[in-house]
């Protein structure tokens, strides 16, 4: 007679199997590719078009897959650039050459299933195809293609199945005892030339929103520490970048933060370091705004930091808006806090 306690254990090793990710990345032809790529090397990654399933578009997914190829690159190379915009494998090629790229990593999505797999009990499923091309003759030096499969429990997004397989593709390509040394030259020189990428993009993220709610004048408000308060370098980085971003944007007029300075002095505000919806909606009022943009950053553990914001109105208070990132913490020089 089989006892409770081995159903028990073969019970919570099935749970155990079903809770893992699953992944795999898959040279054209097999083997490992031809192609080593050195550090000082210049690198573009192509936006991919959003995937699909069936009929449903999954908006934003293609960036996702930018984000994730960048990210996976940081630790190798300091000369990457990001395409912004959508257009074919020549149109890419065209654009690295304008950008002086050397390699191109053309991304396709094949497949894009993203599910709450907790309730409807189906896997959220990814595939991408990843091509290197030469730049200057436009030859295909490796195809791979990623595929994942979530975990049965889980509430997490396509997206989170992207961060290890596409780890996996770039390592292959540089030497295995490079990243570490990478890492502490990035941190010796200041910020990754990148971390502008991803303030871009958390200013496309509110653009929308502030083009959705006809919002007309909008201010950025310090973006603080979580825990320590403002008067930090990477927040006034993040506050100063992000400012220039939004205004290049052109989805509304944005207050200069020498008037910012002048209201936030005269209220004190700076030395407690925080805003919330109340004291953001009286800064606004007295600035002539129609919304203002708050927000915090924090660790995430030691080698990610995430970003978020707020679009609250003067009128009502209301959250008209957010946006959120997440950073590798080896593009600064500054402590986080």
């Amino acid at each position: 007679m089989i006892k409770p306690r081995c159903i028990a254990i073969f019970l919570a090793a099935i749970f155990l199997i079903s809770c893992t990710h699953s992944y795999e990345v898959q040279q054209a032809g097999g083997g490992l590719p031809k192609i080593q790529l050195a550090n000082h090397e210049s690198i573009f990654v192509s936006l991919p078009e959003d995937g699909r399933y069936g009929n449903k578009v999954y908006p934003g997914s293609g960036r996702m897959v930018n984000q994730a190829v960048v990210r996976a690159l940081f630790p190798n190379s300091r000369n990457v650039h990001s395409g912004k915009h959508l257009t074919d494998q020549e149109g890419n090629l065209e654009e690295a050459r304008k950008a002086g790229a050397s390699y191109l990593v053309y991304g396709e999505i094949l497949h894009w299933e993203d599910r709450l797999t907790i309730l409807s009990m189906q896997r959220d499923e990814i595939s991408v195809r990843l091509l290197l091309l030469d730049v200057p003759t436009g030859k295909i030096l490796d195809s791979s293609l990623i595929t994942g499969k979530s975990l049965w429990f889980t509430i997490g997004h396509g997206e989170d199945l992207l961060r290890l397989p596409m780890e996996q593709y770039v390592s292959q390509f540089f030497p295995k005892d490079f990243s570490g040394e990478k890492d502490k030259e990035i941190e010796k020189e200041g910020p990754h030339p990148l971390l502008s990428h991803w303030v871009d993009l958390l200013a496309q993220q509110l653009s929308t929103s502030i083009q959705i709610h006809k919002i007309s004048r909008v201010a950025v408000l310090p973006i603080s520490h979580v825990t320590k308060g403002m008067n930090k370098p990477l927040g006034h980085y993040l506050t100063d970048r992000l400012t220039n971003a939004l205004y290049r944007t052109d989805s509304a007029k944005v207050v200069e933060r020498f008037r910012l300075e002048m209201v936030t002095g005269e209220l004190a505000l700076t030395r407690t370091g925080r805003f919330n919806e109340n004291s953001a909606k009286h800064i606004g009022s007295l600035l002539g705004v129609d919304a203002v943009i708050i927000g915090t950053y924090t660790e995430l553990g030691t080698k990610t930091f995430e970003v978020n914001l707020r679009i609250v109105s003067v009128e009502t208070g209301e959250i008209l808006g957010v946006g959120s990132v997440q950073i590798p913490r080896n593009v600064l020089s500054w402590p986080l806090a």
